[in-house]
């Protein structure tokens, strides 16, 4: 066969995805962890792989381009429907193995319990050897980040099997490439795939036209009305949608998988999951859905955890409200559990296993204005917490104690990435106060702490933030609600979204730590506060790397109470 990196036809990607789409298959599924997820997963990787094939021929790479994309793929977690139609990629059921090579492996079955991205830093690094600056390449991000994903999946994995660090690494160098030699190769469509790609390229150039063709009526607009009623000076043509002028400009993209209800519906992505339960919580890509009732002194809480196969019953309650916190890797779910009058259980639930990790009892006194009240959850499993006193910190098998090393009395207070983020008052006095964050230790002692602007939102894996404001390079953010930053934490690198001007943005939700989702007034821009709010607001998703932003659909309002303002 002849080189793929040449330039050519077509026919050079249906060449490689014949020749290379197997091997590609077997990355999928350790992505994936089974034949169906690896299909899925595969199958939308080479549809986006074919309007890309000009920058792939040209890469030092052909391979390496291959998997940056299936990587992307599985980090974006979003397989729309209409790319799966049909089967293009595809195991025979007589080809699979019997029995199954991963029956009693030690730690393959743990690897559903790791985020996307620690899954992705394990696969690279065991089954494929690869070293942290490789893995940084392909994933698009720092070696330190991959080195602290990488960190993070050790301790997991660890924990779950018992096994010594050297035992671990040498185990899943072991399974990782069992499963990976034992995988049957599928069948692979490339001629369809070709099409689907071509058919994906023409729907998404008909989508930048129709923006294009609006943006041009509105310059020629610009141009010309200025002109009618004094032959003033024409206004400057607005600029390339790069860096976009006005709202119309905005490159149009797929809709948000970050989730919303409505009208009985609850939206997750390309999914749609008909429910009455209007209340949505959900961070890390786990969502829960519950109800909430009150009248006068009759209370009623009842909560579902929201899987591939429905809804799962977390908790309900006539006793008191709840309101469930979630991590912000979407592994773990706390919330209190009455157990009486005066005795409730603070829980920590594993969304992978779906069952309790461990509980807390704890006595409240109603009465006197004490009641549970979880702060948050981070990804340690530290869960965050008061009882109507000072601040507390419990982890599974240990007694709670005492947050200390904040000076004050404390305003808003929510779990981030690896610790809390608080708002202090300075001598109990009222006012503005400055957001700080920091790290908890076992002993309840806050380090590493620093400052945020007010409003910012931490990213999954805490390692960066968003806000709005006007940027200065000496560190000062002034109040500016048309402008999105995004602050490297680890490098204290800051980048602008390229958004326009003149518009009232405000912050939704990370939909994964590559991506931040803006809200904006689907009319007129103007804030989405006071009395004449719409019932639906313009979504704005936000490359953090480039800066690039798309549109993400609309949404009712209800969706900018999916986080807290960190």
């Amino acid at each position: 066969m002849r080189d793929v990196r040449s330039p050519g036809t077509a026919a050079s990607y249906q060449e490689f995805v014949t020749a290379r789409g197997p091997a590609l298959f077997r990355s999928a599924y350790l992505l994936a962890g089974s034949s169906a997820g690896a299909e899925a997963l595969l199958q939308h990787a080479l549809v986006r792989l074919f309007p890309a094939w000009r920058r792939a021929r040209h890469a030092p790479s052909v391979d390496g381009f291959a998997t940056h994309v299936l990587l992307a793929t599985f980090l974006s977690g979003r397989h729309p429907r209409h790319l799966l139609a049909d089967r293009l990629v595809s195991v025979p059921p007589d080809r699979e193995p019997d029995p199954d090579p991963t029956h009693g492996m030690v730690t393959w079955p743990h690897l559903a319990a790791l985020t996307r991205r620690q899954r992705a830093v394990v696969v690279l690094g065991y089954a494929d050897a690869l070293g942290d600056h490789q893995i940084a390449e392909l994933l698009a991000i720092s070696p330190r980040a991959v080195a602290v994903a990488g960190g993070a999946a050790l301790t997991r994995l660890a924990s779950a099997t018992g096994l010594s660090p050297d035992d671990l690494r040498d185990r899943l160098d072991a399974e990782l490439r069992e499963v990976a030699e034992t995988r049957p190769l599928p069948d692979v469509a490339a001629d369809g795939l070709g099409r689907l790609g071509a058919a994906e390229r023409v729907r998404r150039r008909k989508g930048l036209l129709a923006v294009s063709g609006l943006a041009a009526v509105l310059a020629l607009a610009a141009a010309f009305l200025p002109r009618l009623p004094s032959g003033g000076p024409i206004d400057r043509p607005v600029t390339a949608p790069r860096h976009p002028q006005a709202l119309a400009q905005v490159t149009a993209g797929p809709d948000t998988s970050l989730p919303w209800w409505s009208g009985g519906e609850l939206h997750l992505g390309d999914r749609v999951l008909p429910t009455g339960h209007d209340q949505v919580v959900a961070a890390g890509g786990t969502t829960l859905v519950g109800d909430i009732y009150v009248s006068g002194f009759d209370h009623l809480s009842t909560w579902w955890c929201v899987t591939r196969d429905g809804l799962v019953r977390l908790v309900t309650s006539t006793t008191t409200l709840i309101e469930p916190a979630v991590s912000p890797d979407g592994t773990l779910v706390a919330w209190p559990q009455p157990l009486g009058p005066h005795r409730r259980l603070l829980v920590l639930w594993s969304v992978p296993r779906e069952h309790a990790v461990d509980g807390l009892p704890l006595r409240v006194h109603p009465a006197g204005g004490g009641e549970v009240v979880v702060r948050g959850v981070d990804s340690r499993g530290q869960v965050f917490f008061d009882t109507g006193g000072p601040l507390r910190v419990w982890r599974p098998g240990q007694p709670s104690k005492v947050v200390r090393g904040i000076s004050g009395g404390l305003d808003e207070v929510h779990a981030y990435h690896d610790g809390i983020t608080w708002q202090a008052r300075a001598n109990d006095s009222p006012g503005p106060f400055p957001t700080s964050y920091g790290r908890v230790d076992q002993r309840g002692r806050i380090h590493d702490s620093g400052t945020l602007p007010n409003g910012s939102l931490w990213s999954p894996d805490g390692e960066a933030y968003a806000f709005v404001g006007d940027y200065h390079r000496s560190g000062v953010v002034r109040a500016a609600p048309d402008q999105v930053w995004v602050a490297d934490a680890l490098h204290s690198h800051v980048r602008r979204m390229r958004l326009p001007t003149r518009v009232s943005y405000q912050l939704v939700a990370w939909e994964s730590p590559q991506s931040v989702v803006v809200a904006v007034r689907r009319d007129t821009g103007k804030p989405l506060r006071g009395s004449d709010l719409p019932t639906q607001v313009q979504l704005l998703r936000c490359d953090v790397g480039t800066g690039a932003c798309d549109t993400a659909g609309l949404a009712p309002l209800t969706i900018l109470g999916l986080s807290p303002p960190y």
